[in-house]
């Protein structure tokens, strides 16, 4: 299988995926660049409580998601729309999210949800080490463990994975 037939049977399966991430509350999108299922871009609203200074917050983000010609083999882009985040891993000067350590075998639906998970300060994905923002990062370890701060939100993440049904069990 070549490339431009990989990008194309993955941007399919993950376009199932996108569907069951929009079935929450917490997020919807409009496709903008492609034809469903063969969306290569996608601008999603996310209702998360976040930061947008030190000291504010908002509750919904804008973020444009594309998928580049040569995806799966390069992560997707995340690029944040309007009101920046205050985020360590989100760099400033580019409104990109630092995805780190992309593995082709992640899913667009799994990528999706880790990035909410860092818009929530989720601390298993905030990375304060390995920074897009040095400045945010030392502001964000001095806060860490202030439980009225961190995580920001805490309700469910969106389900990527569709879910089957077989008679009355449930399988995933």
């Amino acid at each position: 299988m070549n490339i431009s037939e990989l990008h194309r049977t993955r941007i399919a399966n993950d376009y199932k995926e996108m569907c069951c991430v929009q079935s929450s509350p917490m997020v919807s999108w409009v496709a903008t660049k492609g034809v469903a299922p063969y969306v290569e871009e996608y601008l999603l609203t996310i209702n998360v409580k976040t930061y947008c200074s030190p000291t504010k917050t908002m509750n919904q983000c804008k973020v444009r998601i594309v998928l580049p010609p040569n995806y799966p083999t390069v992560a997707p882009n995340a690029i944040m729309e309007g009101t920046m985040v205050y985020h360590p891993n989100w760099f400033q000067n580019t409104h990109r999210w630092c995805c780190g350590n992309y593995r082709m075998s992640e899913s667009l639906g799994n990528y999706v949800v880790r990035m909410i998970q860092t818009l929530q300060f989720d601390p298993v994905v905030t990375f304060p080490d390995d920074p897009a923002d040095k400045k945010i990062a030392v502001w964000y370890k001095e806060h860490m463990n202030d439980k009225k701060m961190f995580p920001t939100d805490k309700q469910p993440l969106p389900n990527p994975n569709p879910v089957k049904v077989s008679g009355f069990r449930r399988i995933r």
